[in-house]
């Protein structure tokens, strides 16, 4: 209650700088950064998981941490998304899995 206390004054300046120009340019290079990391790496998944895992999945996973995780978290600038570390792990989960039936 103390930090809420502390901080409400700069809470209306904080919004009002979240619709300048710059904030919409940054935001519109995140997104077609985000969107593109999501497809690429989604259109991969599906591939090597015979299409139990794909771009849908990938952006509809992206879309929803990517929202959830800053407000839980109170990290906004973190980007969530597949990377190529966890592709590999899928794809080696989804080859063990077949092979273990």
């Amino acid at each position: 209650m103390e930090d809420l206390k502390t901080k409400l004054p700069w809470y209306f300046s904080d919004i009002k700088d979240g619709f300048s120009l710059k904030a919409l340019i940054t935001v519109l290079y995140l997104f077609w950064g985000v969107i593109a990391n999501a497809v690429a790496f989604g259109s991969l998944l599906g591939d090597n998981t015979d299409g139990f895992m794909g771009a849908t999945e990938t952006l509809l996973a992206t879309a929803a941490l990517g929202m959830l995780y800053p407000l839980l978290c109170g990290q906004p600038l973190t980007i969530m998304g597949a990377t190529g570390p966890i592709a590999s792990y899928i794809i080696a989960l989804k080859g063990l899995g077949d092979a273990v039936g």
